[in-house]
């Protein structure tokens, strides 16, 4: 199969428009500027999965039993491809982002300048879905055997990879 790092396609635009010959007092100073990025997901493969107590029991010896199975230490559960199905043969989705900043620049006096900044990270709210539950067994909460996580659910890593950002701020330059 292909590596887990093919990632086959990846786009990134950057642009910067700045309005500083601008002869209207409403239009002049100001700098907008973007950078969008596009990529095509990471593969993954789609594992058997099963509790993470696998093999390490011997309550299971018996005339039609075998007896203990997979890696036996208990810690991690034993990767099996699914039957049929290829290493890496599935695609995380396509991963889409854009940031925007605007700025205004504002003359204070003999070499001083008062900068105002706007800026908007994620600017459309997309989270980055970099990885995903891929054991076709449902991840069960231990007690109560409520599904955590089902095959093809997205792991969200951390708030920062999808919450969309604001950031303001002043540059004094004297």
């Amino acid at each position: 199969g292909i590596s887990n790092q093919d990632q086959r396609h990846k786009l990134v635009v950057s642009a910067v428009w700045n309005t500083k010959g601008a002869s209207n007092a409403w239009t002049k100073d100001w700098t907008i500027a973007f950078i969008g990025k596009m990529t095509s997901g990471r593969p993954y493969s789609i594992l058997r999965g099963v509790a993470a107590a696998y093999g390490t029991t011997t309550a299971n010896v018996g005339p039609t039993s075998p007896g203990p199975q997979g890696n036996g230490e208990g810690l991690s559960a034993p990767a099996d491809l699914e039957p049929g199905t290829e290493k890496n043969g599935q695609t995380t989705p396509t991963i889409t982002n854009l940031d925007v900043r605007f700025s205004r620049s504002f003359t204070l006096g003999k070499g001083k300048k008062l900068e105002v900044i706007a800026e908007v990270f994620n600017i459309f709210n997309h989270y980055t879905v970099s990885k995903v539950y891929n054991f076709q067994q449902p991840l069960l909460e231990a007690g109560t055997g409520r599904v955590l996580n089902q095959y093809g659910d997205p792991i969200i890593q951390s708030s920062v990879d999808y919450n969309r950002q604001f950031q303001g701020g002043l540059k004094i330059t004297f």
